[in-house]
């Protein structure tokens, strides 16, 4: 069976629930935009539920943030032990759009917290991230995975982390940031890419296109190739 869900207001998988395909295809589409739903600005949240395809088909994520919350928030936030996984020979797409006008920090996609995950178990995986800015607010990431978040492919799956950052003048804008003793990035035969792409040119520095911080790890315990 397939899933195929496209909202104005965010989409939510709790750890209550989750959705779960054989053979079909799951797509999940969120721009939560100036509409504040819940009080969950984030576009499309996956927080200790799961969202999963076993066999042939793909995964596809697409949120973005609401610029009119003023919280943390970010386009797709995987976190609490939630999970994004696909199967064998189908890919897995996540892709998020940070907020401009947020009081703080957003990022384009978070995976955060112990157990949290995007991954495949063949397929290839794909997570691109486009943060938002603010003029007095750092720590704008394209792609943040921190806390013991993991993105990972299995078999001969290809995984592709890609970035960008805000250009706010705060500075700290970062386009890929992989942060804390157990976050990683793996494959298998799969190759790894990680692109990222910093749009900071302020007086606040630190401006980075990819970081590895704290201990983290990205990693091919087999025949995959690593580019930075």
């Amino acid at each position: 069976n397939s899933f195929r869900v496209h909202s104005s207001g965010a989409i939510i998988v709790a750890s209550t629930g989750g959705l779960k395909s054989v053979d079909g295809n799951i797509e999940l589409s969120s721009a939560v935009g100036t509409t504040i739903a819940s009080n969950h600005g984030s576009g499309v949240t996956v927080s200790g539920g799961f969202v999963e395809v076993s066999g042939v088909g793909s995964i596809t994520v697409d949120g973005t943030a609401c610029e009119l919350d003023p919280s943390f928030l970010s386009g797709v936030s995987v976190s609490g032990g939630g999970r994004i996984k696909g199967g064998a020979t189908g890919s897995v797409r996540v892709t998020g759009k940070g907020a401009d006008t947020s009081g703080e920090p957003s990022h384009g996609v978070i995976v955060t917290g112990a157990s949290s995950v995007i991954e495949s178990a063949g397929g290839s995986v794909s997570v691109l991230g486009n943060a938002g800015s603010h003029l007095t607010v750092q720590h704008h990431m394209g792609v943040l995975i921190d806390g013991g978040g993991r993105v990972s492919s299995s078999g001969a799956g290809a995984l592709v982390i890609d970035g960008t950052s805000g250009d706010s003048p705060a500075g700290y804008n970062r386009g890929v940031v992989i942060s804390g003793d157990v976050s990683s990035v793996t494959s298998v035969d799969g190759d790894i890419t990680l692109r990222g792409k910093s749009l900071g040119t302020g007086i606040g520095g630190h401006n980075t296109g990819v970081l590895l911080d704290a201990g983290a790890s990205v990693s091919s315990s087999g025949k995959g190739s690593i580019s930075v």
